[in-house]
């Protein structure tokens, strides 16, 4: 779920919002922030937010309008501003039914923070390097953290490559 709004209507600063036992969206965080803009000075103002398992199943087949107004109580609890007063949209997906995603998410566990370093430097066989949002640091468990993390896989194999192509 992505909540946008016309201007910043938090008052403190913050990145990240667990909610663990929230009815819906366990995890929420500042678009912006999250990529080192202030708020105040970035030209979109939205906050990110998903729900997984049951709490997920539960929004199933709700409207736009009826998710918004849920997020958005959400956050007015919260974080203490009339939410639903200030967005001005919201965009939903369901990857449930996606026909690759099948609505997996990953996570790491408690003790598990290098092993995301660990796949990034993996190699299989000098043949196959490993990308994709498991592998991110920095945007871990989004589709920006994937696409970021398939740059730099594609980066490492062509150094690889180059190190060690043979001469005809």
């Amino acid at each position: 779920v992505i909540l946008r709004f016309e201007s910043q209507p938090w008052t403190q600063p913050w990145l990240y919002l667990y909610a663990l036992h929230a009815p819906f969206a366990h995890v929420w965080w500042d678009s912006a922030a999250r990529r080192g803009i202030p708020s105040t000075q970035s030209t979109v103002v939205s906050v990110t937010g998903y729900a997984t398992g049951a709490a997920a199943d539960g929004l199933e087949g709700l409207s736009s309008a009826a998710l918004q107004r849920l997020f958005c109580r959400q956050l007015t609890e919260a974080l203490g501003f009339d939410a639903q007063a200030c967005c001005t949209g919201i965009r939903h997906k369901s990857w449930k039914d996606h026909p690759y995603a099948l609505g997996g998410y990953t996570y790491v566990q408690v003790g598990g923070g290098a092993s995301r370093r660990a796949l990034q430097q993996s190699w299989w066989k000098s043949h196959m390097a490993f990308a994709g949002e498991a592998s991110s640091v920095s945007e871990p468990t989004t589709a920006s953290g994937a696409l970021q993390e398939g740059l730099r896989a594609a980066q490492q194999v062509s150094l690889h490559l180059l190190q060690h192509q043979t001469k005809l």
